[in-house]
């Protein structure tokens, strides 16, 4: 099955979820500008998702040939199948497939000091280990090895401190150094 993104899932759930199939109109929750949807809505097409049928006199055109002929674009078979992986799709017909469970997300604090473990080999590893060194780490050192761009960088470290994990920033002769202090 082909991975999906939740833009997609989104337009591939609305259309299931009509009678008539229709892709558009676009479900309001979806805040794309016109271009990005046409974009969308092409790569869809493309991937076999979705597909072009004459328009009904009632339905909302996806173009229109020279001819005046009206086009509208509803789901395919391929695109219906694609949803079969996704337990929140929703089914044609008035059936629907069961709803998965929407768990809130924890909003537990960390503890003062409290150092959570980070994935081995993660970006955030990465800056950890560069910071722990005795003389820690420049903002460039930072970047080469995360292959971010400093403003990236700069978020990471304010998220680290935020979780209570002490860096401090010295400069010396016009080098700024960050490191983890010591506990």
């Amino acid at each position: 099955m082909r991975k999906l993104t939740d833009t997609q899932l989104v337009i591939l759930n609305a259309a299931a979820g009509r009678d008539s199939r229709a892709v558009l109109p676009l479900p309001k929750s979806l805040k794309v500008n016109k271009g990005t949807a046409s974009s969308l809505l092409k790569n869809l097409v493309a991937k076999g998702l979705i597909e072009e049928r004459p328009a009904t006199p009632r339905a909302e055109a996806w173009r229109q040939d020279d001819a005046g002929q009206r086009f509208m674009l509803v789901i395919a078979e391929a695109g219906m199948v694609a949803l079969e992986g996704d337990p929140t799709a929703v089914g044609t017909k008035g059936k629907s497939r069961p709803q998965r469970a929407v768990q809130p997300k924890s909003h537990r604090q960390s503890l003062p000091g409290e150092r959570r473990a980070k994935r081995p080999g993660s970006k955030l590893q990465t800056i950890l280990e560069l910071l722990g060194r005795p003389d820690g780490a420049q903002l460039a050192e930072l970047e080469r090895a995360t292959g971010w761009q400093p403003h990236s960088v700069r978020a990471a470290l304010t998220g680290l401190r935020k979780r209570d994990i002490p860096i401090l920033r010295e400069k010396q002769d016009g080098v700024t150094r960050y490191r983890v202090a010591a506990a």
